[in-house]
């Protein structure tokens, strides 16, 4: 297993996907090959960001042949790449620490709150 991943820290992957490390593949998140020698038999991109930051989806588009599979949410790689599937995405930022504490925003921290 080889992973490949622009935003996120690989090791958070790693551990999520000890079972898998002796399989053959490299999974792309949010990133791409940059030579050859990155790919492997088997090929998973997954595009979370959407295409306005990096232009990935476009790139996808154009080089689908080099994936076994493109994971997205996004129905322009959907609707024009055959080895695209639908992944819908979302999570939270928030770690442990946050989930038993309540917070007081007031209307002054956001003025385009109702009252």
């Amino acid at each position: 297993m080889r992973l490949k991943i622009k935003h996120f820290d690989a090791k958070v992957f790693e551990s999520k996907m000890e079972h898998l490390k002796d399989i053959k593949f490299t999974l792309f998140v949010d990133d791409i090959p940059l030579s050859a020698d990155e790919l492997t038999d088997v090929n998973v991109l997954v595009l979370q960001e959407p295409n306005e930051y990096f232009g990935l989806h476009d790139w996808a588009i154009q080089n689908q042949n080099l994936f076994s599979v493109i994971l997205t949410w996004d129905n322009k790689v959907l609707n024009n790449c055959d080895n695209a599937a639908f992944l819908p995405f979302g999570h939270t930022w928030m770690t442990p620490h946050f989930w038993n504490k309540s917070y007081n925003i007031s209307r002054m921290a956001c003025p385009l709150w109702p009252s």
